[in-house]
């Protein structure tokens, strides 16, 4: 019990450490929502006290509409309108009015109306005395050009205009005006003056304690009462001024929001606006709280809240503390014991770990296999010419190209699953090692013969496909064996070895190779040539030649192949693509050689060729087919020399279709579908399937020349030619034999129907200008 408490002390602290701060935001934020709904409570309770001016001035509204249906059947008679206007002027029953006016347009009546303007007014308001004044429309008082007859003239319908404040002798007014007619035109104005002063001391009964500004405004804008409510330091300054402190201040005469706005900001205020106006529109009131101090206020009020969640929680924090130290105390044992299970699961780790590291020293992780250093560790020096153990060394030689295309993940899983068939196939008292790169070895005691043996059996098991998922996958292998009794050393022994697998005769998947001391006077002249190659003027000592394909019926060249032959300094003798071409593929200049050749093709079909229809066929090696993008840089390259794809033809061999997977298919359709001509060399020879071909659409099919020597005289041989020549007419293809030396192989090629053949018994590969003088070549 005591474990499981444990923890849970520990998670007090922490989970104080998150509740403490969302308490407090919480009880913040509650103050918060109560501010919102302070400004929503004032901003009701203004629209209230605009609701009770409102109910007053609509008072004054029925009386100036009363007013204009009396005056508009008045006769002109001055005594009359002076009785009306002292009857209406008392039915007022308002301190605010401060006089009534009947204002005539001139010549309303007569001639002599041209000056008829009485005017009542308060002479001594508290007294509610008051008198008649007629004013004339003279120079010296034109009420035809002041501003409030102007706007109540222009006033609509049953809405009285509103005047802004203004100051006439001896108050500042508003005046609500209201036309009136006579014959359907408008015969002059009623107003009706309001004294400011006594409308702001009305303002005074309201509570605005809370409120940073309050204006009343007309419709357009203009202020009728402009108070502000400034804090400490401004009432100081005010009452410096003569000012009285919490008395409302004066600001402006014309309303601007943004300008009293950026006013209350600027003394430290985050101002809230709220804005009401009249059902009719004539007055709007304007509002501004400072949401700063309505959040203090009821912070002050809410501070023994506080108080309660401080001391709270500074109660929680010293129960944990006092847990926390008694738990300490408690646990302290349980520490030390958990401590020495820990150090022994540490120590369990390191051996673990230690293990691993020695594992990994003499083994190779990826195959399982030890690796070269438990070779050299365990395997002891030969004995020369007494020795009874053999070394088969197994290279797999296309792993390269499928690196190309593989992700390491898959590489791996190709180098295990062949590791596990590799010790499957060997006997127990064999040992395994894997080497650098994809070679292994096969260490056997015994006699010789026994350890070739082994080696043939190993070439059969390895010519199955290997399954990796739903997909058969052919590794190409090339064992090579060497007895110890022919080193010195185990390194003589491992460089002997790799020799014999690299040397000419490995090449062939069928075969064994032997070690022999050519093998090592074969390396060296590997090792100049491939040295020379990876020199900066190797192209300048290759030299381009041509053998023309020839139409057995014409006997005329239809193309010609492109082949490349490299004059050696470094030798002093011509190379054989033979021995050359593997090398650069083993050494990667291959993808640089076969760009050179492809140039050099397209400059001969655009240059000297150019007004021909002739088609030249490229060599392509399987690595740089499977180059990444090799499709669409041949398209830029062809397109720069702005010839037609279908003249140049790229050539692979069957064999090296068969050895690569997928993307080699794929590549080929790519190519297809660009516009160029594929062809098949060797066709018979390799394992490619027919279904696969069927539906490449290849251009064409050439016969190797295995099939084609003694055709003349070998029943099967024709019988094999004659075979190809129907699958290649199936599939759509031109079928080419090649090799052909002997007029007696012309003719029976032509009697099985095969048009087109490449040999000796026409031409040999020639230069260029020999290409150009050629008998075949001008008949075309």
């Amino acid at each position: 019990m005591k474990r499981k408490f444990r923890p849970a002390i520990h998670l007090l602290l922490p989970l104080m450490l998150l509740f403490f701060p969302l308490g407090l935001f919480f009880i913040v934020r509650l103050d918060m929502r109560s501010v919102e709904y302070t400004i929503q409570d004032r901003s009701e309770y203004l629209k209230s006290v605009l609701t009770s001016i409102d109910y007053s001035f609509s008072s004054y509204e029925q009386l100036i509409s009363t007013t204009v249906t009396i005056v508009e059947t008045l006769p002109s008679d001055r005594t009359i309108h002076e009785d009306s206007l002292r009857s209406i002027f008392s039915s007022s029953q308002s301190a605010l009015v401060y006089g009534i006016g009947i204002w005539y347009e001139p010549f309303a009546f007569n001639d002599e109306t041209e000056r008829f303007g009485p005017y009542i007014r308060q002479t001594k308001p508290l007294e509610k005395e008051s008198e008649i004044t007629y004013f004339w429309n003279t120079p010296d008082y034109n009420y035809h050009g002041r501003e409030w007859y102007k706007t109540s003239l222009a006033a609509e319908g049953d809405r009285p205009s509103v005047t802004p404040p203004f100051f006439d002798h001896d108050y500042t007014y508003i005046t609500f005006g209201k036309p009136f007619y006579r014959d359907g035109k408008k015969a002059g104005v009623i107003t009706i003056d309001i004294i400011l002063p006594l409308l702001q001391g009305y303002f005074i009964n309201y509570d605005f304690s809370d409120f940073s500004g309050v204006y009343l405004t007309t419709s357009d804008g203009s202020i009728v009462i402009s108070r502000t409510i400034a804090d400490k330091e401004d009432l100081d300054r005010y009452a410096l001024e003569g000012n009285q402190p919490g008395l409302f201040v004066d600001r402006t005469a014309t309303y601007s929001e943004e300008e009293i706005f950026t006013f209350f900001e600027s003394i430290g205020q985050k101002p809230a606006i709220i804005d009401h106006e009249t059902r009719n529109g004539v007055f709007k009131i304007h509002g501004f709280l400072d949401r700063t101090s309505l959040f203090k206020n009821i912070v002050r009020r809410h501070i023994f809240n506080y108080f309660l969640y401080l001391f709270f929680w500074a109660s929680i924090l010293l129960v944990i503390i006092l847990s926390s130290t008694y738990q300490a105390r408690l646990f302290e044992n349980q520490l030390l014991n958990s401590e020495n299970d820990q150090l022994k699961e540490e120590v369990r780790r390191r051996i673990d770990a230690e293990e691993k590291l020695e594992f990994l020293a003499f083994h190779d992780e990826a195959s399982g296999l030890d690796n070269l250093f438990s070779f050299f560790q365990t395997e002891e020096a030969p004995v020369r010419y007494e020795d009874k153990r053999s070394l088969i060394t197994i290279t797999l030689s296309n792993m390269r190209e499928l690196s190309l295309i593989l992700s390491d993940s898959i590489i791996d899983e190709v180098i295990a699953a062949f590791a596990q068939r590799l010790k499957d196939s060997c006997s127990r008292v064999s040992r395994l090692f894997r080497g650098r790169g994809f070679t292994f070895y096969v260490v056997t005691d015994g006699e010789e013969g026994r350890g070739i043996e082994l080696a043939e059996s190993l070439l059969q098991e390895f010519r199955k496909p290997i399954l990796m998922g739903n997909r058969d996958l052919r590794l190409r292998i090339k064992i090579g064996f060497v007895p110890f009794y022919e080193a010195d050393s185990l390194d003589q022994l491992l460089s002997m070895s790799h020799s014999t697998v690299s040397d000419e005769s490995a090449r062939d998947i069928d075969k064994i190779a032997l070690y022999s001391s050519s093998v090592q006077d074969h390396k060296a002249r590997t090792l100049v040539l491939d040295t020379a190659m990876s020199q900066p003027g190797f192209t300048g000592e290759l030299n381009m030649v041509f053998q023309p394909i020839v139409s057995t019926s014409e006997h005329l060249a239809v193309g010609c192949e492109a082949l490349v032959r490299w004059n050696s300094r470094a030798l002093g003798s011509m190379i054989s693509p033979a021995e050359f071409i593997p090398l650069a593929e083993e050494n990667g200049l291959i993808i640089n050689l076969g760009w050179y050749v492809i140039e050099e093709v397209l400059k001969i079909l655009s240059g000297p060729l150019g007004d021909r229809e002739f088609f030249i066929t490229v060599n392509v090696s399987p690595l740089q087919f499977l180059e990444i993008d090799f499709p669409e840089k041949l398209d830029r390259l062809v397109d720069s020399y702005s010839l037609d794809r279908k003249r140049i033809k790229l050539e692979i061999t069957e064999s090296s279709a068969a050895a690569v997977i997928e993307a080699f298919w794929q590549i080929a359709d790519d190519l297809i579908g660009r516009g160029y001509r594929l062809a098949i060399d060797d066709f018979g020879t390799g394992e490619s399937s027919f279904h696969r071909l069927y539906h490449m659409s290849f251009d064409s099919l050439k016969i190797d020349r295995s099939f084609i020597t003694g055709v003349s005289s070998g029943l099967r041989n024709q019988e094999i030619c004659r075979s190809l020549l129907e699958i290649g007419n199936t599939m759509g293809s031109r079928v080419i034999a090649e090799g052909v030396e002997t007029e007696g192989e012309l003719q029976a090629l032509k009697e099985i129907g095969i048009q087109y053949v490449q040999g000796y018994f026409f031409a040999r590969p020639m230069t260029l200008e020999e290409l150009l003088e050629s008998p075949l070549l001008m008949k075309s």
